[in-house]
């Protein structure tokens, strides 16, 4: 299985998003915040 694993914010959305529009395949999409905002 491929895992897709990103940060979650703008530029993270838009750059998989083009990397799957140019080479899509099956994966699992990971996500989480980029840091503890308190």
């Amino acid at each position: 299985m491929n895992y897709d694993i990103f940060n979650g914010d703008a530029d993270g959305i838009i750059a998989l998003l083009q990397l799957r529009l140019a080479d899509p395949i099956d994966s699992q999409l990971i996500t989480g915040v980029k840091r503890d905002i308190k």
